[in-house]
């Protein structure tokens, strides 16, 4: 459908109002408010990111404004996690930082279909940055129009004109997870050839994509690291009085791929561990999202004494950031659990069910800051590496600083190269007219 046939311009008691896909808005002295329909945008508001209101209101800010427009595509979505949460604010935020010219983001929802309409939208805009997150995976967003979470076909990535970017996005196949399915190689070969910029958040997600794209593309394939590792040097995080205690996260999404059928022994493992230290430290189990609390019971089970806490139910980044800037030493199975801390310079210990964790310690050059739960001395190991890193944090603390000014770095060389593309006002086409008739 053209955009004419969406957008009605007219006359309602001496006020013009312009009504989009059913939404009105009155127009007086060149200004745009809503009109009548408070309780209906209200309810929008909570809605999934790219639906009416939230996108058309800085539509109608671009056609009144001549604002620079940037489409954000991330995982913006009502089921709460927290690591997706703070990933695209940090991103957001670092982007403006070390952008010299006025921009604005129009967030986008990254696994929502993507139609005609969307095509024209985006080739009105600067253009378009997608990520972070562990965007190349294929069962959280099934299906066979690319086959990885954003379902762009060939045919729309072929039809869009504006710079397309990928910054941080990772490969997050599972172990022993089926491979994608054939459309992907076809996708990602027309996605890197148009990309001015494609990073990807670790450099085992650089060797895993490599094997869908042929020879003459591997070189566009660059590291950016996830935001998240980099929190220190965007924000100004206050010092928060410490708490001595231990963070703890575990991640039950896919369970057989991460425990294969070892799930009730890796974590009953874990329980007497802290059960063994919790006489001599307090524990804290953080929650980013729902299925996390599946650990209490082998915690219960054991006698562990432990508070919980909920990260996953609407924490401001800030609130995040200052929880995870209190622990002693966070350890983690999620990937965010692994990140987030670091990126607060708080000491980490990676449980390793998903070779992602195990990347990021490879880039950052601090593999013992790991365990994998296919060891077969798991259970000793992680309790000699729990007391060692309590008796070494002010060392640690100084060699996560020291990873974090390379990364922040290259992340801030990889923007201001990127950014030089979005600099410029795209050739808009104008489509709206009073009485609803169309202009060029």
């Amino acid at each position: 459908m053209h955009i004419k046939n969406m957008v009605k311009i007219y006359r309602e008691n001496s006020h013009k109002v312009i009504s989009i896909f059913g939404l009105k808005f009155k127009i007086r002295k060149n200004e745009i408010s809503l009109c009548a329909l408070s309780d209906r945008v209200a309810a929008l508001e909570n809605a999934v990111y790219d639906i009416q209101n939230r996108q058309f209101m800085q539509i109608l800010d671009n056609l009144t404004n001549n604002a620079n427009n940037i489409y954000h595509l991330s995982a913006f979505s009502l089921l709460y996690n927290a690591g997706d949460n703070i990933l695209v604010s940090a991103m957001q935020e670092l982007i403006r930082q070390n952008t010299p010219f006025d921009f604005q983001f129009i967030n986008k929802n990254c696994r929502a279909i993507i139609d005609d309409r969307d095509i024209y939208f985006f080739n009105n805009s600067n253009g378009i940055i997608i990520g972070g997150g562990g965007l190349f995976l294929k069962d959280t967003n099934p299906n066979d129009i690319s086959g990885w979470q954003v379902p762009i076909s060939v045919e729309q990535l072929n039809k869009i004109k504006v710079p397309v970017s990928i910054l941080g996005v990772g490969y997050n196949r599972f172990r022993g997870q089926e491979d994608f399915s054939n459309c992907l190689s076809a996708n990602l070969e027309v996605l890197v050839e148009k990309s001015v910029f494609f990073g990807l958040r670790n450099n085992g997600s650089i060797r895993a994509i490599k094997k869908y794209l042929p020879k003459h593309l591997h070189y566009k394939l660059k590291f950016h690291p996830c935001t998240t590792t980099i929190l220190n040097k965007i924000y100004n995080i206050p010092k928060i009085a410490e708490e001595k205690f231990i963070a703890v996260n575990c991640a039950f999404d896919r369970a057989y791929m991460r425990f294969g059928n070892k799930q009730d022994e890796i974590l009953s493992s874990i329980a007497r561990v802290l059960k063994s230290i919790s006489n001599q430290i307090k524990i804290k189990y953080y929650v980013h999202c729902d299925s996390d609390v599946e650990a209490e019971k082998y915690f219960n089970n054991l006698g562990v004494e432990f508070e919980i806490v909920y990260l996953n139910k609407a924490m401001t980044t800030r609130q995040i950031i200052e929880a995870y800037s209190s622990p002693t030493l966070v350890i983690g199975m999620r990937g965010h659990s692994q990140m987030i801390p670091f990126g607060c310079t708080t000491p980490i210990l990676s449980i390793i069910t998903h070779d992602k964790l195990g990347w990021f310690l490879e880039d950052i050059e601090h593999k013992e800051w790991g365990i994998d739960v296919l060891d077969k001395d798991f259970e000793t190991k992680l309790h000699t590496k729990i007391m060692d890193m309590l008796e070494n944090t002010d060392l640690i603390k100084e060699q996560i600083k020291k990873a974090q000014d390379d990364l922040y770095q290259l992340s801030v060389n990889n923007i201001q190269q990127l950014m030089r593309y979005y600099n410029t006002s795209p050739e808009k086409e104008i489509v709206i007219g009073i009485n609803g008739s169309s202009n060029k």
